[in-house]
């Protein structure tokens, strides 16, 4: 993280607050105070996890997230499943264990509002949520979660949660995907930005990667520590 300084954006979307689903987190630096690595971040893939319902959506041979929103709806990102053909589609939980629970799409629902993974006038990209609606639902065993409908102070502790490659931050992403790997990470909501439709809702936030010290802090009140702060990586 000596070396990452970037600015990665989440999304609010209209009453309810998720952050785009990451294709990869990045630990922080090998030789910090802690020393931290992606290993120390995996999620142990049983039923007592409180990210047991956090999910990997496979489309050919690319590896997402997904979150379950109801035993049936699962929230992701617009840009991972807009244009897909739902039949090559599937949706995974590791909840006991490896692919414990395999699921075929059904539906999929694009934000209306999602215009491409393209900027806009702000040289953000709004509106990329989407719900991929499962075949059947799942077991009443797996978490699912509530999507949190009040203001988002600034400066709250967000925990990201994802599938996909890994690194750190000062060598980047230096390992692969796996539908069956999900790491976890803690960032902060630095900078709340409003609804491009004009609405007077937060839609965008913005943070930054810090490293051990407050001298890595590009916006907001400093790092998280370095065995907990995490960043998405490229590719998603």
């Amino acid at each position: 993280m000596r070396n990452s300084k970037k600015l990665v954006t989440g999304l609010l979307a209209g009453l309810a607050f998720f952050a785009s689903p990451a294709h990869a987190l990045l630990a922080g630096d090998p030789i910090g105070t802690p020393a931290d690595s992606p290993l120390l971040h995996v999620d142990a893939n049983v039923a007592s996890s409180p990210w047991a319902g956090v999910g990997s959506i496979v489309i050919g041979n690319q590896t997402f997230t997904g979150a379950l929103i109801s035993p049936r709806h699962v929230l992701t990102a617009a840009h991972v499943v807009s244009g897909a053909q739902v039949g090559n589609v599937t949706f995974n939980l590791n909840a006991n264990g490896n692919l414990s629970n395999q699921f075929a799409a059904s539906a999929i629902y694009v934000n209306p509002g999602y215009q491409g993974f393209i900027p806009a006038d702000d040289g953000l990209v709004h509106d990329d949520l989407a719900i991929i609606e499962l075949s059947q639902s799942v077991g009443g065993d797996i978490p699912v979660y509530s999507l949190f409908s009040q203001s988002l102070p600034g400066a709250t502790p967000l925990t990201f949660v994802g599938y996909g490659a890994s690194g750190d931050g000062v060598s980047g992403i230096t390992g692969g995907s796996s539908s069956t790997v999900k790491r976890t990470g803690q960032n902060a909501a630095d900078l709340l930005l409003p609804d491009d439709d004009g609405s007077d809702q937060a839609e965008v936030f913005l943070f930054d990667f810090d490293g051990n010290t407050l001298a890595t802090n590009v916006m907001g009140e400093g790092t998280l520590g370095n065995g907990i702060e995490t960043t998405f990586g490229v590719g998603d």
